[in-house]
């Protein structure tokens, strides 16, 4: 009996020992794994960085991603642990309506949301004018929506032929792309309205196939029909609305062959201006420089996995039949045999009515075309190429139209562009400021307040100064100034 006590206590002090020692090595390998003992964590430290802003896609509301840090400081303020984390604050404007102050909205969000510093206070505006405009044009479920009071009718034919696109079908309008030139614009036009949705954006862009189709169309076959490039580009356009969708359109190389697209239809223009007066056409210099030699060489975009040959071929098409296919179209008055006016047997009344028809669908382009780059500038990078090919020329050889959203959207994009110097010397250079005084004599107020900042911003420069004073403008701007909405 006493042999089989002390056996007993003998085996509990041998567990005792193995257990004791088990604990400790357990706390010792827990510090060594945190670097930290729970005593030791004496303050801990958040930090919040902002991201990027975005529109929201479904409601009237900014979207701010913003990244928090947080870190568990030791005695002598040493980090012993911390861990990030990706969050998204969402700013709800339902009462934003057409007789919304932009400007005035805009530094209310930014005073009371203490995430955006003061300095982005120009890219709250520009997204507040954006959700503004949107909601005007509603019509289209989540359209991104760049249409002018001209193009009602343009936007009842979108209406009507929403209907008529359907997802399941993606791979069928992917096949149109590799026929004729009818063929191809109807599918661009069906992807286009699928892009439009806002929910499509993400499974769209995974899809490689209809990436690369849209890419090497558009590359090669944007100088034969302003429709299909419309369509192209407003599906990329819908890409660049959100920053997460960005690298699609850097990939395929969209943004230089917008910008080449911008340079030919700006100066067909002109030809077609000259042909309509009877004049001879200024001569046809390109306005945009050729690409930096470091851009990605052709092979690095990416193409289609499916060869061409084992697509589907068409018949051939004449003009009747093209006229036909394209009904229904919004685009349906132009096809590739009508993007000129020099034709003899056309009347004066019929020759005025395709110039104005020519210029508003060309007008309409070149919006989404300026959109798109003006989305995609935000990263610096990106700005800085667009720079070095003579950006800012195109902006100011569009100074000249009448569409006031296009001009809107212009002296945005300038004032953007205002604050380097480099591309301030580019504006002195091309005369700017004498292009400016009348867009302070515009009807719009938004176009108005736009340009009192673009100078605003020039100001700083002593020669603009000394060409602003000179072109007589300080009278004209101290008397937009006492009005509220341009302080």
């Amino acid at each position: 009996m006493v042999i089989e006590f002390i056996v007993f206590n003998a085996l509990l002090v041998v567990l005792l020992v193995i257990f004791t020692r088990t604990y400790y090595l357990i706390i010792y390998s827990c510090s060594l794994f945190y670097e930290m003992e729970p005593e030791d964590a004496k303050y801990m430290r958040t930090e919040r960085k902002p991201g990027s802003i975005d529109v929201h896609p479904n409601i009237d509301a900014i979207v701010l991603n913003y990244e928090i840090d947080v870190h568990i400081l030791g005695p002598k303020e040493n980090v012993i642990h911390g861990e990030k984390k990706s969050l998204k604050k969402i700013i709800e404007l339902p009462m934003i309506n057409s007789r919304t102050d932009c400007h005035a909205l805009s530094k209310e969000v930014v005073n009371v949301c203490d995430l955006i510093h003061h300095s982005r206070l120009a890219e709250v505006e520009q997204i507040i004018y954006y959700l503004k405009k949107r909601k005007l044009h509603s019509g289209v479920k989540g359209a991104p929506s760049l249409l002018g009071d001209g193009d009602k009718n343009i936007n009842d034919k979108i209406q009507n032929g929403v209907q008529e696109a359907n997802y399941n079908n993606l791979s069928d309008y992917i096949d149109l792309l590799y026929e004729g030139m009818a063929e191809k614009i109807r599918g661009a036009h069906l992807i286009q309205f699928l892009a439009r949705d806002p929910e499509n954006l993400e499974a769209l862009s995974r899809n490689e196939t209809l990436i690369s189709a849209l890419g090497r169309v558009l590359r090669e076959d944007w100088k034969r029909s302003i429709a299909l490039s419309t369509h192209l580009v407003f599906t990329f356009f819908c890409f660049s609305m959100y920053s997460c969708f960005h690298e699609v359109i850097l990939k395929c190389k969209v943004g230089s062959i917008c910008m080449d697209i911008i340079d030919y239809e700006l100066r067909r223009y002109d030809r077609w201006k000259a042909d309509f007066e009877g004049v001879e056409a200024p001569s046809d210099i390109p306005i945009v420089r050729k690409p930096c030699p470091s851009s990605a060489s052709m092979t690095e975009i990416p193409r289609s996995r499916i060869p061409e040959p084992v697509r589907p071929k068409s018949g051939n098409f004449t003009e009747t039949n093209i006229k036909a296919v394209m009904e229904g179209s919004v685009y349906d008055d132009l096809t590739t045999s009508m993007e000129c006016i020099d034709d003899k047997k056309l009347t004066e009344e019929q020759k005025v009515k395709r110039f104005r028809t020519l210029v508003r669908k060309q007008e309409h382009l070149l919006r989404v075309a300026y959109y798109l780059l003006l989305n995609i500038s935000e990263d610096e990078a990106v700005e800085e190429k667009m720079s070095k090919r003579n950006i800012v020329g195109l902006l100011v050889k569009a100074l000249d139209r009448d569409n006031d959203d296009l001009l809107i959207l212009v002296v945005t994009f300038l004032k953007k562009l205002s604050i380097m110097q480099c591309n301030k010397d580019a504006m002195v250079s091309l005369n700017v400021v004498d292009k400016l005084p009348r867009m302070l004599e515009s009807n719009s107020a938004d176009l108005v307040h736009l340009a009192l900042k673009l100078l605003y911003n020039l100001s700083f420069d002593t020669k603009i100064r000394y060409k602003i004073i000179k072109a007589g403008l300080l009278p004209k701007i101290m008397s937009l100034l006492s009005d509220d909405r341009h302080q």
